[in-house]
């Protein structure tokens, strides 16, 4: 966060706008407990420029030997609630300590699949 800020990449938002599906919206302020474990969520939100963030995140990541590619996850291969490998529409299998979600609100794969859990 830090480093977007610094590079004006992003700003610090006051508080959280909910946008509700009725189009009513509400501020909310989170607390300090929201903060705390078990939840642990950053209390700090940001504004963001998503080029400039996209293109700070493919720096960063790349920097740090992660491998982009340009497919889609079509099946999860887990252990109880924790993923262990993602397939691919193109017949990869991606095994790995951590996954990033990066698929937004719309993704059907993730709660299609722990929907059983």
């Amino acid at each position: 966060m830090e480093r977007l800020i610094a590079e004006e990449i992003a700003t610090y938002k006051r508080h959280i706008v909910l946008s509700l599906g009725d189009g009513f919206n509400q501020e909310y302020v989170p607390s300090e407990w929201l903060g705390d474990p078990p939840w642990n969520v950053e209390l700090r939100t940001l504004h963001v420029d998503r080029l400039q963030l996209k293109a700070a995140l493919r720096e960063i990541v790349l920097n740090h030997g992660v491998a982009l590619l340009a497919d889609k996850a079509s099946d999860v291969e887990r252990d109880g609630k924790r993923i262990i490998a993602l397939k691919t529409q193109s017949g990869m299998r991606i095994d790995s300590r951590w996954f990033v979600d990066a698929s937004g609100f719309a993704t059907s794969l993730l709660p299609r699949d722990y929907h059983s859990c």
